[in-house]
């Protein structure tokens, strides 16, 4: 079976076991796998989302425990695995010191939301 779909979680939701589990379902099935981390005012999410960002991180999720999340299945995936986020988790991580976490996982890409223009030069997130 060739494996085509884009699949999508909220790291943490409902819990950090759980979400071990639901990625390796979702790793047999996807060839892309968006590991959302949780924020606090998902504006461009809908309420099913919202509500499990709401759950993650009440559960205690945090920047921290979603890198290590995405570095342990990143040894393991067979899909290719990214980081699904918003600009301000990346900017309060520093913006370098998360691109070069990510790049030290072999992660396989980003997903940033509202990245203010200001920020976003083109190539400003290639380079590093």
């Amino acid at each position: 079976m060739k494996k085509q779909l884009m699949t999508h979680m909220v790291y943490g939701y409902p819990n950090a076991d759980e979400s071990r589990k639901i990625f390796d379902v979702l790793d047999k099935y996807s060839k892309y796998i968006e590991v959302q981390f949780p924020f606090s005012d998902p504006l461009a999410d809908w309420p099913v989302i919202e509500k499990a960002n709401e759950i993650a991180l009440k559960a205690g999720s945090t920047t921290k425990s979603a890198f290590e999340f995405v570095e342990d299945v990143c040894k393991t995936a067979k899909s290719k695995v990214l980081i699904m986020t918003y600009y301000n988790i990346a900017f309060n991580y520093w913006v370098e010191e998360f691109v070069k976490k990510a790049k030290v996982i072999w992660l396989s890409g980003f997903i940033i939301l509202y990245i203010p223009f200001y920020e976003d030069d083109g190539e400003k997130w290639l380079k590093l």
